[in-house]
Parts: structure tokens; C-alpha cells; sequence
């Protein structure tokens, strides 16, 4: 919020990038350092029933499971994974709605949380939604609710018999959720099958019902042996209690450690004497371990920590540490209680030890370990304090500010009164500065080229624009091979890190960066676009990527459009919808959810009259949040169109839709949003939001969604 003044107000998450602008304080800092809990976890066997015996890292926060089967959670509780009926965060340990519980599993980033109890049943909590390749399915259960915030039983029933039940081991990932069952059932609960199932028992695809794979049960019975661990990610890797290791699925970063960097659809066995299997997930790669039962560690995939960096291991290779005890996650546990991190660390150290701190640790787990008195070490301070957010507005160290430009992702940037441009955030690929410091969190004055006014500015994380006072488009940042700059450029020259002058197209009005493709505004009205096309993004009728500004000109009826009476383009991550003076409404691109406003889900190449609206009050504003369009009419009502997983639509439900939907807002003058919430400003100047709330970025003083519009906390006094 823009004060007439120029002072700058933020609420919301704060983060390490300092989203909002203040001024950085030592308590806004993310201590990497391993954080001491009084939190003990006491060995099963010898635990009395009120003792923590299991602790799992879930979202931001943390799950402990007594022995009397009770389970507490702390943290963050953004998807309602911690199972305790809402999405609010906890700052104290607080129970959990499930008893009974013998053992927690979670997704690798802990958005959905799985629970064994002591009858074998099973139950679930967390988010239910997930889009993987622009396909939605349910993963905890079939249901509407994108979000489980109490643990909800999953069923599936054979003639009225149970068929989930008796349950040994859950692997669940981003494509979706295998059981193995105590009898040696395997059960796909949902998901995406692209040839990490095989494709004998079911075919590539969208998995929506529980599915028996008895092909995964036959790699055990023809072995005359038991299925011991299943890891289901892009490839599904099987150990048999025998030893024996088998895999099948994607293999382009040697995941399938066969030798090959092919996909592959059918199982085969890489290896024996195997007596357990581990699978890691950071943000330099992706890799599986194997302990041998000579106690040997295996890795393999994209670096997999074997001594080189970089590097692409198809085959099981010794790692370069040795006398390891245990995997959990990225981390690797030594004999002598020494805790490894595999990969790089933040300072892009190789399979550096972690920590130095005196007490032996004795286990670990993906985001924390226990020493050898039981007490919890913590990666990171989640479970002591939440140190990210603002609930309520807070003044931003930054003044005289005359706008905030046009920026998205992790980088902000604002116009002070004096047409000074200063921008902050992560630099990681040289958009804020050509200098290598990778984050900056006080404002920086943006670096211009000579005699350059910059008139039209926009930047992200991945690159930025500026259109000159003479019609020149500036750019540098991340590209692929220029396409998004309109220029072809080699694959090793993808990152520009100086601003460099457009010679492909002149005399620019405006900019309008998207995700991958980027359009431009001339200033005699036309409309230019480039880069990838993979929804139709582009306008052009087909798609086709372009590394050239190709012009847009008819609509999908053959018509020829007249851009220069555009009032605003608004652009979601693959598609736009487009504004006219005398409020006629364009769009085009990726339409999934019916973000488009079209009264269909089908992708269109072309822009697209919305014609809901003729008959109705003049639209004289449109925004786009990540999958819903937000529109304002003249007479001071709202319309929304699209996703309403976080209550976007305002109406008091989740329901989606894809024709606009009437919000329960009246008299607004303007609209601004997020990601996924929106902001409403009335004709009395009172300040009204609804949508997301997880991060505290409605500025209602409260954590969690809201589905209709409430009132900004303080900002009216």
C-alpha cells in the first residue's frame, strides 16, 4: 500500500528476499543452524504412553506421535497438514484430530500427511489437490474439498470388503500414492502413470480410482519372495526382501541406474544384496541410495553424492562417504553420530558435514535429528518461532515512492517521485544487478544503460524489460535460446546479464511479460508476441513457439482487431485476457479452469470475445491471479472466473467456474491481488480482501483463506 505521501506499508510473508520492503532485522534472518528443542523422543520400547516416540517434518512445521497412538503438530499449517481442523498456523504444540496412530507418512514436501492407526485402516489429511501435467486429481480422497484439515479415512470397497486395510508401507510423491499392504497387495490410490506403473495393468495417465498392480506383486512372487520398500517418483524403484532391486520409468537423469538415460515402461533388476533403499530430493537433484547389506552405499541419478559435482550417475556408484549409518532426505547420518548434507550446501560446499554441535547425534529424519539424549534438533526454527510474516500492515523502510512497477515472483521494485527505479529481491539471474550476489534485501537503484529514461518497466526473477523514452525494449535475464526476447541465442548463452537493446522490434508503448513468452505494444496500437506457445499464449492461431515478435491481428472469428483502443492486457502464467476502451474483453491461452471467462475449458489459440458481460454494467478493469480472472464493472460489482480453490470467487465457497461469478462485494473503485487472494478498495476508501490468507497477506490479523471479503485490519485507523 502506496501512501499519498509516498510511504510504503507491506503485509504478508516477509521471507529471505524481504518481500515487504522493511528494515532488516536480525529477527527476520532464516537461521540455518541446527535449532535444540525440549522435545524428547524416547525409544518405542521402553516409552511410557504419554512419551513422543515418532517425529515427522511436515510443511513448515512438525508432527510427534505419543505412544498411546495421540499426535501433536506444530508449525506451519498452510494445507491442514497438521491435522488439527483448520489451516491456522500453531506456535505451540497442539493435538491432533486422530487417535490411534502407529505410524505417519508424508509427501516429500509435506503438503499431505498419511496415517496408519493400530487396526490397519487408513487416513489422511492435507492438501487433496494436485495439478501435475496440467491434469487435476484428488490425491487424500474424491471429494471437492481441496484441503483435508481433519484426517479423513481412505476407503475403497470390493463387494462391500475393505480393500484398504492391513497397511505395511505408504509411498506417496507428486505422482501420486502406492500402498503395500501386510499380504503383499500393492495398491495405486491415485496419480499419474507415466510408465513408472509399467503400462501391463494400466495405461499412461491420470489414475483417479484405487488400482491393484499385480505386476509389482509378481516382481516379488516369481522371486519366491516379499516386497520390502517401494520409492514411486518419476521412476518407481521396488527392493524385494531377497535383495533384489528393480526400476522402471523416466531415466533421463540415470534414475533408473540400468546404464541408460532412457525412459523405460517395462521393470529390470539393477541390483542385489540391497538391504535398504533411500530417495533424496533437493534443489540440485534428484538421486536414490542403496545400502548394500555389507554395508556399502550406493547412489545413483543426478548428482547423486559421488565425489563429482554435476554429475548424472546411471548406474549404482560408490558415494564419497563412507561409514554411513542412515539417508533421510538430503541428509546422510555417519557411525560416529556426524550428520552430512548430501549435494551442495548453501555455501556450494559438496557433501560437507553439516554440523559440529558436541552431542552425538543418534538418528535423523528429512528435516531435523535426535541426539543421543532424545532431544529434537531442528533444521531451520520453524518450531521455535515463525519469524515470515506480517499479519497486520507494517511501514516499510522505503519513502517518497510514487508506484510499485510491474513485477512478479521473488523481485520487487518500485518508482520513487524523483523517477528513480530501485529493485530488490533474488538476483539469480542478474535481473536486479549483473553483480553475482545472488539476493539483495535493501532496495538497490537500478543500473540503466547511458542516457536511458526508462518509461516502462518489468521484472521478475527470471528477466527484465524496459522500454526507453525513445520506443527501444531493453532486456537481460534468463531466456530460452532468446525466445522470450525475441532473438535466437545459443543454449550456452541463455543468461544476459547487462541490458541490451532490442534490433528485432522499435517504437515499443509497453511491455507485458509472462511467464515464458512475452508480448509488446507498439505504439502505433499494434500487438507483438514471442516465445514459448505451448496453450496458444501467443495469439497466432497455433502452438508454435516463436524467437521472433510475430504480430497479432485477427480474433478467432477472422475478425481484424484494433489494439490500439486497448485499455489494459492482463496476463496470467500461459495466457491473457485483454481489455478495451469501450469495455469488450479479449482472451486467450491455457483455460484449464475456465480462468478465461468463456463458458468453456478448452485452450484457445486465438483471442476470444467474453461475451458474458454484454448486457451488464461496462467491465472497466481486468487482473489475473495464477488461475482466475477478477473483473471490475462500472457500477462497483465483481466478477470472478476460474479456479476458487482458495475462496478467490468471494461467494462463500471453493466452487469453480468458468463464467464469471458475482463476488459479495459492492461499491469497489479498484481491485488489485496476489497469487491468490484479491484486494477490493471501496468508494469510502475502506480496504476489503478475500482469498488466500496462509501467509497472513490478507491483512486481516488472521492466518487461512477467506471466502468472503473482510475488512483490512487497522488500515482504516
Amino acid at each position: 500500500v502506496v501512501k499519498e505521501n509516498g510511504d510504503m506499508y507491506g503485509v504478508g510473508e516477509i521471507s529471505s528476499y524481504n518481500y515487504l520492503g522493511l528494515d532488516w532485522k536480525e529477527e527476520y534472518d532464516i537461521d540455518f543452524t541446527p535449532q535444540k528443542t525440549d522435545i524428547q523422543i524416547v525409544e518405542e520400547s521402553v516409552a511410557q504412553d504419554n512419551d513422543f516416540v515418532e517425529v515427522i517434518g511436515v510443511y513448515g512445521g512438525y508432527l510427534f506421535r505419543k505412544k498411546n497412538g495421540e499426535v501433536w503438530a506444530i508449525g506451519n499449517n498452510i494445507y491442514g497438514q497438521l491435522g488439527v481442523g483448520d489451516r491456522i498456523d500453531r506456535t505451540e504444540l497442539t493435538k491432533c484430530k486422530i487417535d490411534n496412530v502407529k505410524k505417519i507418512y508424508t509427501e516429500t514436501n509435506g503438503r499431505w500427511v498419511y496415517f496408519v492407526k493400530t487396526d490397519g485402516t487408513l487416513w489422511a489429511c492435507g492438501r487433496n489437490r494436485w495439478d501435475q501435467f496440467s491434469t487435476y486429481w484428488n490425491i487424500l480422497m474424491k471429494s471437492d474439498e481441496t484441503y483435508m484439515t481433519t484426517p479423513v479415512q481412505i476407503s475403497h470397497k470390493i463387494n462391500g470388503i475393505e480393500q484398504i486395510n492391513n497397511i505395511k508401507l505408504v509411498n506417496t510423491s507428486t505422482y501420486g500414492t502406492l500402498i503395500l499392504k501386510e499380504n503383499g497387495e500393492v495398491w495405486i490410490m491415485c496419480g499419474y502413470n507415466i510408465g513408472n506403473l509399467e503400462t501391463t495393468i494400466i495405461p499412461q495417465g491420470v489414475i483417479n480410482e484405487p488400482i491393484r498392480l499385480t505386476n509389482i506383486e509378481n516382481l516379488a512372487t516369481n522371486n519366491n519372495t516379499s516386497i520390502k520398500n517401494i520409492i514411486y517418483i518419476a521412476t518407481t524403484i521396488i527392493l524385494l526382501e531377497n535383495g533384489d532391486v528393480y526400476t522402471v520409468g523416466i531415466g533421463g537423469y540415470g534414475n533408473l541406474g540400468n546404464g541408460a538415460f532412457s525412459t523405460t515402461t517395462v521393470f529390470s533388476k539393477i541390483l542385489n544384496n540391497v538391504e535398504q533403499i533411500y530417495y533424496a530430493n533437493t534443489s540440485t537433484g534428484t538421486a536414490t541410495y542403496a545400502k548394500l547389506i555389507d554395508g556399502n552405499f550406493l547412489g545413483w541419478g543426478e548428482n547423486a553424492g559421488t565425489t563429482d559435482k554435476n554429475q548424472r550417475v546411471n548406474t549404482p556408484t560408490q558415494i564419497g562417504i563412507i561409514n554411513i549409518k542412515d539417508i533421510k532426505g538430503k541428509y546422510i547420518l555417519t557411525q560416529d553420530g556426524k550428520v552430512y548434507r548430501i549435494h551442495y550446501n548453501e555455501n556450494n560446499e559438496y557433501n560437507k558435514q553439516y554440523t559440529n554441535i558436541a552431542t552425538q547425534i543418534m538418528k535423523i529424519f528429512e528435516t531435523g535429528m535426535i541426539d543421543s539424549d532424545g532431544y529434537i534438533w531442528t533444521f531451520g526454527n520453524t518450531i521455535l518461532k515463525d519469524k515470515g510474516k506480517r499479519i497486520y500492515l507494517s511501514k516499510s523502510s522505503i519513502t517518497n515512492v510514487d508506484k510499485v512497477l510491474d513485477t512478479n515472483n521473488k523481485v520487487r521494485a518500485i518508482k520513487d517521485k524523483n523517477s528513480n527505479i530501485y529493485n530488490w529481491g533474488i538476483n539469480s539471474n542478474y535481473t536486479i544487478t549483473n553483480s553475482d550476489i545472488q539476493a539483495y534485501r535493501e532496495k538497490l537503484l537500478i543500473e540503466l544503460p547511458q542516457n536511458i529514461i526508462a518509461k516502462e518497466v518489468n521484472i521478475s526473477d527470471l528477466r527484465a524489460f524496459i522500454v526507453d523514452q525513445n520506443g527501444n525494449l531493453w532486456y537481460r535475464g534468463y531466456s530460452n535460446i532468446g525466445s522470450q526476447f525475441g532473438i535466437t541465442i545459443p543454449s550456452t548463452e541463455e543468461t544476459i546479464k547487462t541490458y541490451t537493446k532490442s534490433s528485432t522490434i522499435t517504437d515499443v508503448a509497453k511491455v507485458y511479460y509472462y511467464q515464458w513468452s512475452t508480448i509488446v505494444q507498439k505504439n502505433d496500437g499494434t500487438l507483438w508476441s514471442t516465445g514459448v506457445n505451448n496453450y496458444g499464449e501467443l495469439g497466432l492461431g497455433d502452438f508454435i513457439t516463436r524467437n521472433t515478435f510475430t504480430q497479432i491481428t485477427k480474433d478467432r472469428e477472422g475478425n481484424t482487431i484494433d489494439f490500439a483502443n486497448i485499455k489494459k492486457l492482463t496476463n496470467g502464467s500461459y495466457n491473457v485476457t485483454c481489455l478495451m476502451e469501450d469495455g469488450t474483453l479479449y482472451a486467450w491461452g491455457l483455460n484449464a479452469d475456465g480462468e478465461l471467462g468463456l463458458g468453456h475449458n478448452n485452450n484457445v489459440t486465438l483471442p476470444t470475445k467474453i461475451t458474458f458481460f454484454e448486457g451488464k454494467a461496462k467491465v472497466i478493469d481486468v487482473i489475473r491471479l495464477t488461475y482466475t480472472t477478477v473483473y471490475l464493472l462500472e457500477n462497483g460489482e465483481v466478477y470472478v472466473s476460474g479456479s476458487n480453490t482458495y475462496g478467490q470467487f468471494g461467494n462463500g465457497t471453493r466452487n469453480d467456474s468458468n463464467v464469471p461469478v458475482k463476488a459479495n462485494i459492492e461499491d469497489v473503485k479498484e481491485i488489485h491481488v496476489g497469487s491468490n487472494h484479491i484486494v477490493g478498495i471501496k468508494n469510502d476508501n475502506s480496504v476489503w480482501s478475500w482469498g488466500a490468507g496462509g501467509q497472513g497477506q490478507l491483512g486481516n490479523a488472521k492466518i487461512g483463506d477467506e471466502l468472503l471479503p473482510v475488512p483490512a485490519y487497522e488500515l482504516a485507523r
